[in-house]
């Protein structure tokens, strides 16, 4: 059976043979403009110039070129994400551990996900209303330019809140109190989890994302109940007996 690897001289004379554009292409089944692209941008290392218009690429670039496939699609990073976690972490295993708790956090990517026009025909909404919501921070797609179901859920809240005459502006507490939440909790992983493996390090950070989603819907439901509570309370004993 003939190789499939290009023949020619090999930019080093040991080790497993390097592999020309065309074996990229072949063994990813990915265009040639897309390999470039991700080797412009810094994701694929160990490349090996011979001149302006030859490149060869060690053999484990094609499994680099598999993970990044699986990261925008599966996980949602984008390729500025991408390139991050290359740089932060240690190898590609570790990187496929971050993104798994990456999908654990923030769930798989959503195959019906809307673009931009979609989103907006399905909702109502005006282009303007959304970049508002967007800037206010009560809209944060996972996806630049995509939109899934929750998305949507959001895009109908703020459709009542206009219809009851609420300002979107009134409405920015969430964002900033969920930022400062956010800005927390990160603190505090990072308390926890200094000097720990990869390894734990995500498992810890997964127990935390789960330890703080059910404080947060705790406080703040019960801290809720005890508002109207006291208020109700406070309405009864200012009635006037009559």
């Amino acid at each position: 059976m003939k190789s499939m690897i290009s023949e020619g001289t090999q930019p080093l004379d040991s080790g497993p043979p390097y592999l020309k554009m065309r074996d990229l292409k072949l063994l990813t089944g990915l265009p040639g403009s897309t390999i470039q692209h991700y080797a412009n941008l810094g994701l694929l290392s160990g490349t090996v110039k011979t001149d302006a218009n030859m490149a060869w690429y060690p053999p484990e670039t094609v499994d680099r070129i598999r993970l990044i496939r699986l990261l925008q699609k599966r996980h949602r990073l984008s390729l500025a994400q991408i390139g991050s976690l290359f740089k932060d972490t240690g190898t590609d295993d570790d990187v496929s551990v971050m993104a798994s708790l990456h999908e654990v956090v923030f769930g798989q990517e959503d195959p019906q996900a809307l673009s931009r026009e979609a989103f907006l025909s399905e909702t109502g909404l005006s282009s303007e209303t959304l970049d508002q919501l967007v800037r206010l921070g009560l809209l944060l797609p996972v996806s630049d330019g995509k939109f899934d179901r929750e998305d949507v859920m959001v895009a109908s809240l703020a459709w009542k809140a206009l219809a009851m005459g609420v300002d979107l502006e009134e409405l920015t507490f969430y964002s900033e109190l969920v930022g400062k939440m956010a800005a927390r909790e990160m603190r505090l992983r990072r308390s926890v989890s200094r000097g720990l493996s990869v390894a734990e390090n995500s498992a810890m950070t997964l127990e935390l994302a789960r330890m703080g989603r059910a404080f947060r819907i705790y406080l703040f439901d019960r801290t809720f109940q005890k508002v109207i509570v006291g208020s109700v309370s406070g309405d009864v004993k200012a009635k006037p007996k009559g």
